[in-house]
């Protein structure tokens, strides 16, 4: 890899991620049902004893937190051995959040067709299990690299980030065109003139090389159109034996979609979220209206720009799953929600009458029939427990 072509941004001491959950408007009234604890701060213990401050959780982790609190109230106050495991993974939730808010900056340089296209940029972070035990086997396993849907900054699958990092070692990175990111007007003509998703995978691929040490195998997870590029990337012989798994999240690309039918879905969505119940799966999921850069106005124009064409490419059929591989052995797991019609994936890889695996040998869906787009970032625990039994 030539010289300068990725630099890396040490991650900031306890920076708190500066994209805006839209729905944190509802915060108070969220409050007032309990639904998450009151504004807080996680502290983590220094070796002296003492605690220092050291980031604002989010409102996504407080939803999280009052779970843990409500779940502590129902515990008898005799049973302090249970009550101080609910405390312990209380600390250990703060810790991994610490990591979580410790964001740095990767800047890929891309070329396309010999032109250069200048540095893109996108956050990333680092996370790895608090307890000694887990950090030891999590060392042993493949480095988990998690890549969020179109657009995405690390907040919006940060509740799956953090969950999975309480086991595993997981590098998160942000879409470069995200709000947090930065592209060049040379790379929204190439992706424009390209018509695929060949410059992305380009970003992730040399970002990931340059995050993640060359002997560490590699576990990809990704979600929505996150999961389409892992797909491209999986037709990329180098990376296909470095990959020992892919977790593919409600891929898009999945089925033709028209973008009236895409706003229909996601105010469907919406309603199924509201209807699981606002404590429960709205109260954790993040989202970020509209592509305006904290940058400049020309950084928002691009974006603007490059979303459009990206709406056309996930939106449409893709067939790259078919030639995807892991290495030997390995599975690609495919997870379909049942609800989720925003992607439409379960109607196509957990069709009865169409059997991907006839294809691609090493794809397994899993399909959760009541399950939706959002669904992996609002339950988690319940998809990481899912398919562990799979694998």
């Amino acid at each position: 890899m030539a010289e300068n072509e990725v630099n890396i941004t040490a991650p900031h001491e306890l920076r708190r991620e500066e994209e805006t959950n839209t729905l944190e408007l509802l915060d108070g009234f969220y409050h007032l049902i309990g639904a998450v604890t009151h504004k807080s701060e996680a502290r983590i213990r220094q070796t002296d004893g003492y605690f220092i401050k050291a980031t604002e959780r989010p409102m996504t982790e407080r939803a999280v937190r009052a779970k843990l609190i409500e779940k502590f109230r129902k515990i008898p106050k005799i049973d302090t051995f249970a009550r101080k495991e609910i405390i312990a993974e209380a600390h250990e939730r703060d810790e991994i959040l610490c990591q979580f808010m410790t964001q740095g900056e990767v800047a890929v340089n891309l070329s396309y067709k010999n032109e250069n296209l200048g540095f893109q940029k996108a956050p990333f972070t680092r996370l790895h299990p608090v307890d000694v035990e887990k950090n030891e086997v999590a060392n042993d396993l493949p480095t988990i690299f998690l890549i969020p849907g179109i657009a995405n900054d690390l907040g919006s699958i940060g509740v799956l980030a953090r969950e999975l990092a309480i086991n595993r070692n997981v590098v998160l990175v942000a879409q470069p065109d995200s709000q947090m990111g930065e592209i060049t007007h040379q790379f929204v003509d190439a992706a424009t003139e390209e018509k695929n998703l060949t410059i992305y995978a380009d970003f992730f691929e040399k970002a990931l090389r340059n995050l993640i040490a060359p002997e560490d195998k590699i576990e990809f997870w990704g979600h929505s159109m996150g999961g389409q590029l892992i797909f491209e990337l999986l037709n990329r012989p180098e990376l296909r034996d470095r990959t020992s798994q892919a977790v593919i999240l409600c891929p898009s690309g999945s089925a033709n979609i028209s973008r009236s039918e895409l706003n229909i879905a996601l105010l469907r969505e919406m309603g199924n979220l509201i209807k699981a119940g606002i404590k429960s799966d709205l109260v954790k999921f993040s989202l970020v209206m509209g592509r305006k850069s904290p940058q400049n106005d020309a950084q928002s124009a691009l974006k603007k720009k490059v979303m459009n064409t990206n709406l056309d490419l996930v939106l449409s059929y893709s067939d790259v799953w078919r030639t995807a591989r892991v290495a030997e052995g390995g599975k690609i797991i495919v997870v379909t929600g049942g609800e989720d019609k925003m992607t439409r994936s379960a109607e196509f890889f957990a069709n009865p009458n169409r059997d991907p695996s006839q294809v691609n040998s090493q794809i397994q869906v899993i399909n959760l029939p009541q399950g939706s787009h959002a669904t992996p970032g609002v339950r988690p625990d319940e998809v990481i427990n899912i398919v562990s039994k799979v694998v």
